[in-house]
Parts: structure tokens; C-alpha cells; sequence
């Protein structure tokens, strides 16, 4: 899971999202999108498997400026897979959406939270950019786990300043 905030200005903030699916995951999610059964992923059950795992991800990211969380409209983006057959085959899927940032001038936190249900979680990265006039001051990371009785680690909590 790789996450890209793109600070693009005072007033607008862009997240891109990728979803990087390992060949054993990406078996029974092939196989759950192929509806039809052929064996092969023709580009309705591509756009149903992109609009499930974007649905997943829209989800499971959540994005907090100060203590409210911000809704993020994630844009619809087309699956591109390597293969269409429907096998242990790694994929990609990307997403991205487009967020009103603080007011001009004014210094403002945006927390990160990246709780995707989409086993095995692995690695999460995320990357901030930098665009004209702004400037991030600080971060801080961290990482919570849920109750063993639940059985599910949560991810990383990013913080921005």
C-alpha cells in the first residue's frame, strides 16, 4: 500500500492511492470477479473488481483535519491488468481524490489513517509533497494495534502539521 499526499497548494490537497495485490491475494479476488466463470476478466468484471477494491480503499482510508474527519471524494479510475486470466496473478490498483485544504495562510494538521480491509496488509508507505506556498513543519507516526481478542492490527496513524 503505497499513499501519495500531494500538498498542491493552500486551498487544494490530492491523495493518490496504490493498492499493490501480491499473487496469492489476487487469486480469489480474480476469481470472485469473474462472474461469468470463463476463467478470463472481461472489462465489466475489471471495472467491478477496480470499483470493489476502490470501495475498499475509500473505506478504509480515512483522512482527519484536526479532531473531524474530512470526506474525500475518491475519483473513479480504470483497472489495468497485465493478464486478464484469472490466476494467482499480481496487480495494481490505483486511486485518487482531491480534498479542500486549510484556508490560505492558516496552519493546519491532516491525520492519515490507512485501515484497508484487504489481508495481507504488508507494508504501508505514504510520501508528502510539497507544492508552491506550502510547507510541512511536522510529522509523527504511530502505530496501533487492536485488542487480541478482535485479531485484527490496525495501521499506521500518520500525522501532518
Amino acid at each position: 500500500r503505497y499513499g501519495k499526499v500531494v500538498l498542491q497548494g493552500p486551498r487544494q490537497i490530492r491523495l493518490f492511492y496504490t493498492l499493490m495485490v501480491g499473487d496469492v491475494p489476487a487469486l480469489p479476488l480474480r476469481q470472485q470477479a469473474d462472474r461469468n466463470g470463463d476463467g478470463v476478466l472481461d472489462d465489466g468484471e475489471q471495472a467491478g473488481l477496480a470499483a470493489l477494491l476502490r470501495a475498499r480503499v475509500a473505506q478504509g482510508v480515512h483522512l482527519y483535519s484536526g479532531a473531524a474527519e474530512v470526506a474525500l471524494p475518491w475519483e473513479a479510475t480504470p483497472l489495468h491488468l497485465d493478464s486478464p486470466a484469472v490466476a494467482a496473478t499480481a496487480f495494481a490498483c490505483e486511486v485518487a481524490g482531491t480534498l479542500p485544504a486549510t484556508a490560505s495562510g492558516a496552519a493546519g494538521e491532516l491525520r492519515y489513517d490507512d485501515r484497508v480491509d484487504l489481508p495481507p496488509v504488508g507494508e504501508i508507505e505514504l510520501r508528502v509533497e510539497e507544492g508552491p506556498g506550502m510547507r510541512v513543519l511536522a510529522t509523527q507516526s504511530s502505530v496501533a494495534t487492536a485488542a487480541p481478542a478482535a485479531g485484527v492490527a490496525t495501521g499506521p496513524t500518520l500525522l501532518f502539521q
